[in-house]
């Protein structure tokens, strides 16, 4: 569903919540097409392709009133809208955080993957890949939304902010274009980019093994 689309129905959805016209909670399960939303604390700076990239692929990039910086949806990718009344519920919104990510954590385990969290970060982890993420947006008490990656090219590949060459190609787990020198820079054009970087990775993919995150 096209992301504004699916920002309208969420917003009437909420508001009948909010005034009672539908008296139970629910979840929306959604794929939208490529696009990049911006947080309330914005992240446009770490957008790593250029605007000639976006305009020439079709992806736009929307403000919305959740918390956080920058985040990619795209096909693949399960994005799910709890649309939930906490005060109704007596639920914190620290618990009502936890409890997502204990979905995720289940779903992913259902499926052979052994996540874990991370106490600093809201998410679910694989290792140092973040796997799921959450973005909460509040309305009397009323709402918001998870996402977990399944198969994602585009939106879990990372670009040269320079010359906007594909750097590192990621489908979920699996390791595709890999075009860094060994010193972290752009095969392409020399600009360093940030992270630490030495050679492509060997074993990548199912076979890796999840690590626990410390603060």
């Amino acid at each position: 569903m096209d992301y504004q689309q699916a920002w309208a129905l969420q917003q009437k959805l909420v508001c009948a919540r909010v005034e009672k016209n539908i008296d139970r909670d629910m979840m929306l399960f959604l794929q939208h097409p490529a696009v990049f939303t911006l947080g309330r604390r914005g992240g446009r700076d770490n957008l790593l392709v250029s605007e000639a990239y976006l305009q020439d692929a079709g992806i736009p990039v929307i403000q919305v009133e959740r918390g956080g910086l920058i985040t990619f949806h795209g096909p693949g990718q399960i994005v799910v809208y709890p649309i939930v009344n906490l005060h109704a519920g007596r639920i914190g919104v620290k618990d009502f955080v936890a409890s997502m990510e204990e979905a995720m954590l289940q779903t992913a385990a259902a499926w052979g993957i052994a996540a874990v969290r991370n106490p600093v970060n809201s998410g679910i982890w694989v290792g140092s890949q973040k796997m799921g993420s959450i973005g909460i947006a509040l309305r009397k008490g009323v709402r918001y939304a998870y996402t977990g990656n399944v198969h994602d090219s585009r939106g879990g590949s990372t670009w040269c902010h320079h010359c906007g060459a594909l750097l590192v190609e990621r489908d979920w787990y699996e390791l595709g274009v890999w075009g860094l020198d060994a010193s972290g820079r752009c095969a392409s054009c020399g600009t360093p980019c940030a992270g630490v970087f030495e050679a492509r990775p060997g074993t990548w993919g199912s076979r890796r093994l999840p690590v626990g995150m410390s603060a």
